[in-house]
């Protein structure tokens, strides 16, 4: 039979109906075919050019002629069996989520369901004082003017007031408040003087700057209360070290604000050798970064159960805030800073990768505090002498080794040194800094460690500006996938750079990706957990 095809073209409702075709063989036998023609519909739950697909969609989704199943606002799938991921809604689930602090995203159109503790059309506005819990509708019971935590109600209680509620106080702590309310009495010049600075804080003005020290007591008052629900009364006095338990000496490093020595500090075990990070001028941004990472670190070391044999935060031994320069006291760093690390040494990728395993444990730590870093990059990741990675520089300090990579930007008319290429998109917009801000951070930490510290670049701009870098971001580009770098590796760096927040991984999902991916490129060696000697 000679083969012909015959083309139908502009198809109609109209041309719609039973054809029939026949073929004359070369034998002279007729040869007849019925077929119905459907253009424009498919028998029920059926799709397909042919109609020979069966829709069976779910979730109410309707079955179109050619596309199958269309799925309503939040579903996704070939017959719409699956939710939109999470930080995603609508329809095809093409919506980013904006919900924050944890809160449920609902899939159909993005409203946001608050956690405890949090209020607002996107949950990112804590209870207002004196109201706590799921939607901020129970009421706080502390008495005694102690803080009231905004998510779970617990009151951090002014000695000498103890209890659940701040009501109780004992015999003794009784006679301590008696001799307290003398010495108020007695110095109530001095309350005056503490009184005025407060009142400085709360007008000071960047272009009428208070004198240097006084702005150091105000920037101390102001750390206090941002951290009040964390910090305990009398950590100033719990952690000062005397001047004469500390003799400097060599410089390590030294930067546009600060520097730090190699020290020896006096303990009763013995003498230890210490880092000494000090304030090279009385510089407003200096104070601000100093007492930052003093409070912070404060809050760490003082947190219930913290274990410095496992923390992957650098170790604070104490502060010195009454000595010119004030001083901060932590763990020496034998090894230097991982940035210097990965450029002087060539060590395997699977071994480098146990320091990245390392900052995992360093911001899953934070992320409990609800505390952020601020500026995780290799520089500010401190390696011992038994090679453990350690996350340091709490105080977006501009980096004391090295300040290069710390970009002028000006903000609500004050000049800082930021980041840029480290900050995650929201950080660069709104100068918003958050755990899952770190997370970002992270991401290119990561980047830093597979090309052996290098220095990151997007395109042809090696140093953008703050704007320029967010147009680039917003673009979609990220940082390209260094050589030799294993694809799963690079996802997982890609997953931390996310435009939204929430469907960042937190630092538990990242460090078990992390020793799959060890495990993989060195098979025949099981990962190991470390823990440094104190």
């Amino acid at each position: 039979m000679n083969g012909h095809k015959v083309e139908i073209v502009n198809l109609q409702d109209k041309n719609n109906g039973l054809y029939t075709c026949q073929a004359i063989t070369t034998q002279g036998n007729v040869l007849t075919a019925n077929f119905t023609l459907n253009v424009t519909s498919c028998p029920p739950n059926h799709h397909g050019s042919r109609c020979e697909k069966i829709c069976n969609c779910l979730h109410g989704s309707d079955c179109d002629r050619w596309d199958g199943c269309v799925c309503l606002e939040g579903w996704r799938g070939y017959r719409c069996e699956d939710p939109c991921k999470p930080g995603t809604y609508g329809l095809k689930c093409e919506s980013s989520c904006v919900c924050k602090n944890g809160a449920y995203c609902s899939p159909s159109d993005g409203t946001c369901n608050c956690t405890a503790g949090w209020k607002g059309t996107t949950c990112s506005e804590p209870c207002e004082k004196g109201k706590f819990g799921h939607n901020c509708q129970s009421d706080c019971t502390c008495k005694n003017n102690a803080t009231c935590h905004h998510v779970d109600g617990t009151c951090t209680c002014i000695p000498p007031w103890s209890g659940t509620k701040c009501d109780i106080i004992k015999e003794s702590d009784l006679q301590v408040a008696i001799l307290i309310s003398v010495s108020i009495a007695m110095g109530f010049l001095a309350f005056v003087g503490i009184l005025a600075c407060k009142k400085k804080c709360k007008l000071f003005d960047m272009h009428k700057p208070l004198p240097e020290e006084e702005y150091a007591v105000c920037e101390l008052r102001r750390m206090e209360e941002d951290l009040a629900d964390k910090l305990r009364p009398g950590w100033l006095e719990r952690w000062q070290i005397d001047s004469s338990q500390l003799t400097l000496g060599d410089m390590i490093g030294m930067g546009a604000f600060g520097l730090v020595t190699q020290a020896s500090l006096a303990l009763p075990t013995g003498q230890r050798t210490v880092a000494a990070k000090m304030i090279r001028f009385n510089d407003k941004l200096c104070y601000q970064d100093f007492y930052r990472e003093t409070a912070i670190l404060t809050v760490i070391h003082e947190e219930k159960g913290y274990n410095p044999r496992k923390s992957n935060i650098i170790q604070l031994f104490g502060f010195n805030i009454t000595s010119n320069p004030k001083c901060l006291i932590l763990e020496y760093a034998s090894e230097g800073n991982l940035l210097n690390f990965l450029r002087q040494k060539k060590n395997k990728l699977h071994y480098l990768l146990y320091f990245a395993i390392d900052i995992t444990q360093a911001l899953g730590h934070l992320k409990d505090l609800r505390i952020s870093h601020r500026d995780v990059a290799a520089r500010n990741v401190l390696i011992t002498e038994q090679n453990i990675a350690k996350l340091g520089d709490f105080g977006l300090a501009r980096d004391v080794y090295n300040t290069a990579q710390y970009i002028p930007v000006n903000h609500q008319g004050q000049e800082r040194r930021l980041p840029l290429k480290w900050m995650a998109i929201e950080s660069l917009l709104h100068l918003q800094f958050s755990c899952e801000s770190d997370l970002w951070s992270f991401g290119v930490l990561l980047w830093e460690i597979v090309t052996g510290g290098t220095d990151p670049m997007y395109g042809n701009t090696p140093q953008p500006t703050c704007q320029q870098l967010v147009e680039i971001l917003q673009q979609g580009i990220r940082l390209d996938m260094p050589a030799e770098c294993p694809p799963d590796l690079y996802v997982i760096m890609t997953s931390c750079w996310s435009e939204d927040p929430t469907a960042r991984p937190n630092p538990e999902e990242i460090r078990e990706n992390l020793i799959r991916e060890q495990e993989k490129l060195n098979p025949h060696q099981v990962f190991i957990e470390r823990e440094t000697v104190v």
